[in-house]
Order: C-alpha cells, then sequence, then structure tokens
C-alpha cells in the first residue's frame, strides 16, 4: 500500500481549508513579525510568526484552531494562518530564539 509523506497531507489540507502552506525551511522569517509574539507564548501555542504586512500578522501553525483572537489582543495586529509542518515548527522553535 502506497502513503503518502506529511508534507503532501499538510499541502492538500491547507487547500481544502483555503489556507496557504508555508514550508518554514524554505522562507525567511520577518523579526519584526517574531519581536510581536513572545517565544514562550508561540511555543505554548506552537506557531511561528513568520510575516508582518502593515497591519496583518501572519503565522503558521500545524491546526487551523489556532486562537487567533487571544493573539489579535496580544499583537493588535488581525491575525491570518497559514498551515506548516508541526516537525517544522517545533525544530524552529526549538533552535530560535527572539
Amino acid at each position: 500500500m502506497w502513503s503518502e509523506d506529511p508534507r503532501t497531507i499538510q499541502h492538500r489540507r491547507a487547500q481544502e481549508l483555503g489556507l496557504p502552506f508555508v514550508d518554514l525551511d524554505r522562507i525567511t522569517v520577518d523579526p519584526a513579525a517574531q519581536q510581536l509574539v513572545p517565544l514562550a507564548i508561540a511555543k505554548e501555542l506552537r506557531l511561528v510568526p513568520i510575516k508582518l504586512e502593515e497591519e496583518t500578522l501572519w503565522v503558521v501553525a500545524s491546526e487551523p484552531t489556532v486562537d487567533r483572537a487571544s493573539l489579535e489582543v496580544l499583537t493588535g495586529k488581525m491575525v491570518r494562518i497559514a498551515l506548516g509542518l508541526a516537525r517544522e515548527i517545533d525544530a524552529f522553535l526549538d533552535r530560535d530564539a527572539w
């Protein structure tokens, strides 16, 4: 039996949900976005803030159920979610400090 890799599965899931898929290993994270979310909160919510576009903060999460309302209160920005791989998010949070 043939099995799909996690990246393909998550990419398809993002498409089905109408969300972008982000490969954290292939992008440059915006330091301004990181400064809006303390690392401890990013780890707790298991997300990576990746881009700040005027009043919109983009975050990558492995699940689309991230508490956007709390993030919006914390950051003062509208929050948009992109899906990514959990292992890439965890690895990024483990190695990076902002």
